[in-house]
């Protein structure tokens, strides 16, 4: 690995304003991976916080790829489809269109570690085998959904925590 690093950083996070909880975590993380390496900002989600937006903007290299919401699809079927990945683990939520697959794979072939910030930033791409990246859960709801899948008496719910 080069001493100056390119870093992927996807992150789902850009939902609430710059003092919010995860994204004083979010720009910090940034900041301190920008002391060791080229940090490129790859914000992806369904809906997006302007000014969180504009301040990435100002301190990165940044991007974004814009998911369609369940909403968007017609219904019954984007309802349907949103129940269905809430319980479901190999369906993955919200999918990034062809143009926002194509950016991420041009992002990840050009950067020497993608560091995605939770789940979400990651499932919009399907699995993939990437050669150095960095899954940061900052929280503990995996440990909970790994307890479910071990301990609950009910199938359907034993799956949905997988």
């Amino acid at each position: 690995m080069p001493d100056n690093p390119n870093i992927l950083y996807v992150t789902s996070a850009l939902i609430s304003p710059p003092h919010g909880g995860s994204m004083i975590r979010t720009l910090n993380i940034c900041r301190q991976l920008a002391k060791y390496g080229r940090v490129t900002m790859l914000a992806v989600s369904h809906r997006f916080d302007p000014a969180s937006i504009e301040l990435c903007k100002t301190e990165f290299t940044f991007q974004r790829i814009d998911l369609k919401p369940y909403d968007a699809v017609s219904q019954p079927f984007g309802e349907i489809k949103r129940k269905w990945d809430m319980h479901w683990p190999f369906s993955l939520g919200l999918k990034a269109d062809a143009a926002g697959r194509r950016l991420f794979a041009e992002l990840a072939h050009t950067h020497d570690i993608v560091w995605f910030h939770t789940l979400s930033a990651a499932h919009p791409f399907g699995r993939q085998t990437l050669p150095l990246s960095v899954m940061d859960l900052d929280d503990l709801n995996q440990c909970k959904y790994e307890l479910r899948t071990r301990h609950d008496t009910n199938l359907r719910y034993r799956c949905s925590a997988a």
